[in-house]
């Protein structure tokens, strides 16, 4: 989930216009020779299809690496400047065009073109989506089940091979299962990017709600495990009963050591004020200065 949740906020950020690098803006204000304002590069920028734009700024530049803003119809000719005047086309097909309008052909040549980087970007993002989503709870599902039947392991309920199929059991579980559901989420926010919205703060809840179960395992876990570490005497107990020992003292002395540090910093703060006032008189009455230093000789 967490993984998914992720994704999800990269995409809504990605898919918001101001949050463009402003050489990206700069680029959509000035496409095709024009001058455009925010309002008129902002619907040029979406003519690039919503799988594309989700993924940033460098999935940007890498569309643009071979286009340029094409007009349908030529500026020569009093086509508009505005987006739907125009598409991104091949550059070289487009200077070779020159001042002519495009052709229906044109037209269906360029858009076929951006379909494909749409498709393949949006199979790139759930992909890694997948990827990244397998790994995390692979590596989260096999931590919990190393400690968990580890447990059984060291009170000799179980064997050391046994131990070790049920921590892949658990560890490919976790990642297959997430692997497909991360996909799923992925996969249906780039198709229906309108969807993000509602499914970022769905997904934050149950990442929440997971993460409570998580610790509440956790803890289990932890009481389960204090008695073996305590008759192994391991060096990790040791630290750990010494931690929980002290704290009590440590809060206790918490005011004091407070109170003994605003007074410190209240008195330095107090004499540096001082130095400071009689430099200032000094410099803005000498003669005071000079006779205070007579004074003190005497």
């Amino acid at each position: 989930m967490s993984v998914a949740s992720y994704f999800l906020n990269t995409f809504a950020r990605n898919l918001t216009f101001n949050n463009l690098p402003a050489v990206l803006i700069g680029k959509y204000q000035r496409a095709g020779n024009e001058e455009r304002n925010l309002l008129q590069a902002k619907e040029v920028w979406e003519t690039i299809p919503a799988q594309i734009r989700a993924g940033g700024p460098e999935a940007l530049w890498k569309f643009h690496q071979d286009k340029s803003w094409s007009h349908i119809i030529p500026k020569s000719k009093e086509g508009p400047s505005t987006a739907d005047n125009g598409i991104w086309w091949s550059y070289a097909k487009n200077h070779l065009l020159g001042p002519e309008p495009m052709s229906l052909a044109d037209i269906a040549d360029a858009r076929a073109v951006i379909r494909s980087n749409a498709m393949r970007a949006a199979v790139t993002q759930t992909a890694s989506g997948m990827v990244r989503g397998a790994t995390v709870a692979a590596v989260v599902g096999g931590t919990f089940a190393c400690l968990e039947y580890g447990l059984d392991y060291v009170e000799g309920k179980s064997s050391g091979r046994e131990l070790v199929q049920k921590v892949l059991q658990m560890g490919f579980m976790a990642g297959g299962g997430a692997f497909v559901t991360t996909g799923i989420i992925v996969g249906i926010s780039l198709l229906f990017p309108f969807l993000i919205p509602i499914l970022a703060p769905v997904l934050f809840v149950l990442q929440a709600a997971s993460l409570a179960v998580m610790g509440a395992k956790g803890v289990k876990l932890a009481k389960g495990w204090w008695p073996v570490l305590a008759r192994l005497k391991l060096p990790v107990h040791s630290s750990l009963a010494e931690a929980v020992e002290a704290l009590p003292r440590t809060v206790t002395a918490l005011p004091a050591m407070a109170g003994r540090t605003i007074h410190r910093s209240g008195s330095s703060l107090m004499g540096k004020a001082k130095e400071l006032t009689v430099g200032k008189s000094a410099r803005a009455f000498p003669w005071q200065a000079n006779g205070r230093e007579k004074e003190l000789t005497v």
